[in-house]
């Protein structure tokens, strides 16, 4: 993968708008490609149709949440290899910890800031 971020198509998964519009806004003006899902069944449509190089989600949606739409990234053989970001504003150690034991790859508290969020995706995508 690559840390240029022109070569990213990021899906940004979160039913709170404001996060959403951050996320969008910091990637989109750091050259990304960005799709964008208020819920995790708006997200997973979106899947059927791209297949992206980054996926971040928010974990507490209602159904699916960031949770369940890991298990179906997972579960896709097209997507095993998506790197997936978990981000919360329930940022505790036990949180991060879970989060990591189920699959993702990352974890990013809300509310974001600039350096720790970017620093942290472009980790993943090494």
């Amino acid at each position: 993968m690559s840390s240029d971020l022109t070569a990213w198509r990021v899906l940004i998964v979160d039913d709170e708008p404001d996060s959403l519009r951050v996320a969008h806004d910091i990637l989109t003006l750091s050259g990304a490609q960005v799709y964008q899902a208020e819920t995790g069944a708006e997200g997973l449509a979106l899947l059927a149709r791209i297949i992206p190089t980054l996926i971040i989600t928010d974990l507490a949606m209602s159904t699916p949440n960031g949770w369940d739409l890991l298990k179906a990234i997972r579960a896709d053989v097209l997507m095993t290899h998506v790197p997936v970001v978990a981000v919360s504003a329930y940022a505790s150690v036990h949180v991060i910890d879970e989060a990591k034991r189920a699959g993702f790859n990352s974890f990013v508290s809300k509310p974001f800031k600039l350096t720790v969020f970017l620093n942290a995706l472009k980790e993943v995508m090494g």
